[in-house]
């Protein structure tokens, strides 16, 4: 009976132990489920404030940009109620001055004068600045309204490895910003956004300049440095002798050359004649990048420039037309081999070089 007793007894202190267990977990997960519950409940606040907010403030701009509106049209409105008003002025001051020489003659029977020279009338001085700043104003927002529809023009930031595009830069960026912006202070730091590496550091270096006297020492810096005509003739030079050579049959390759020579070509008419582009040691070396048998022909080409004497800036210049019609002839050669796939390759090449000779006038040579 006593173990009978004692084992009921343990058997229910351990039932008392495992509800109890039981209990501990369940306000455990029951605590852990309502802290999750509150970390949610804050989250979607969060959430349901920021869109509040972004809905806010993209009620605020569009009620900002309202009033801009509004404020243009208000300014419009009363520059054209003070245009109006001054033209009412000259008609009244005219009409005046009309009625008081006529009262001035009838009162001392004076002879008639001399009929009033055109530019003098005062009247007619006003009247045409009136006229001139409302065609000003007609002028501006035209141009406000032109810049509002186009679309926002891009600019590539200039670092200087590249001197061949320096040109092209400053003059973009004269465009965009140079006219468009009144302040040297705006234009100055536009100047060093769209500027990068030493060049960056040229554009810094006029900081400490007034504003009008630091952009135009900026752009005198960035002219010394990257404008000069012959480091970027030596820029055009290093490109054209790193060059790889051309297979015959590499129609993108030569591709790639014509235009880079194109570039070179428009490039080099608004250079000096001296320019050291134009020597003939540098047009063989970029006749050397060709294929063997277009270095025949081109041969052929010169001969027949000299026969005519051309300078030799002429030949120069045809070098970009020389590559284009070796394109054009290497492209169409490809295609009839597609199209005739029973002819000999070298017969191919053989038939256009002499359509190419044909086209171009120049002497039969045999190949």
């Amino acid at each position: 009976d006593v173990r009978s007793h004692a084992s009921r007894a343990s058997s229910s202190r351990e039932s008392g132990s495992s509800v109890t267990s039981a209990r501990v977990a369940l306000a455990q997960e029951k605590a852990k489920l309502m802290a999750e519950k509150s970390s949610l409940k804050e989250t979607l606040e969060l959430e349901q404030e920021e869109i509040e907010l972004q809905a806010r403030i993209a009620r605020d701009r569009l009620i900002l940009k309202q009033k801009l509106r509004e404020a243009e049209i208000r300014k419009v409105e009363l520059e054209t109620d003070i245009l109006e008003e001054e033209l009412k002025n000259v008609e009244c001051g005219e009409r005046s001055h009309h009625k008081s020489s006529r009262l001035e003659t009838s009162a001392v029977h004076a002879l008639p004068a001399d009929p009033p020279k055109q530019g003098q009338s005062p009247a007619g001085d006003v009247l045409a600045v009136a006229l001139a700043k409302q065609n000003e104003l007609t002028q501006l927002l035209a141009e406000s309204h032109e810049r509002a529809v186009l679309p926002k023009r891009q600019l590539n930031v200039f670092d200087g490895s590249d001197l061949t595009v320096f040109r092209t830069f400053l003059t973009a960026f004269e465009n965009l910003f140079e006219k468009a912006c009144t302040s040297d202070s705006n234009k100055l730091a536009y100047l060093g956004q769209y500027t990068a590496g030493k060049a960056r550091k040229l554009v810094d270096s006029c900081n400490h300049y007034d504003a009008s006297a630091g952009y135009k020492k900026a752009k005198l810096l960035l002219k010394e440095e990257y404008g000069n005509e012959l480091k970027i003739a030596n820029s055009f030079l290093n490109i054209l002798n790193d060059w790889p050579s051309i297979d015959y049959d590499n129609s993108d390759a030569l591709g790639e050359l014509s235009l880079f020579l194109t570039k070179c070509s428009n490039y080099m008419s608004n250079m000096s004649s001296l320019n050291h582009l134009n020597s003939p040691k540098e047009i063989m070396n970029i006749i050397m990048k060709l294929p063997y048998r277009l270095r025949e022909r081109w041969r052929t080409c010169t001969y027949k420039t000299a026969e005519i004497a051309s300078p030799v800036r002429s030949a120069g210049g045809s070098i970009p037309q020389y590559c284009t019609r070796l394109l054009n002839l290497t492209d169409q050669s490809s295609d009839q081999m597609v199209h005739s796939p029973q002819l000999p390759m070298l017969e191919a090449q053989r038939r256009d070089i002499k359509e190419l000779h044909s086209q171009l006038g120049l002497v039969p040579v045999r190949v």
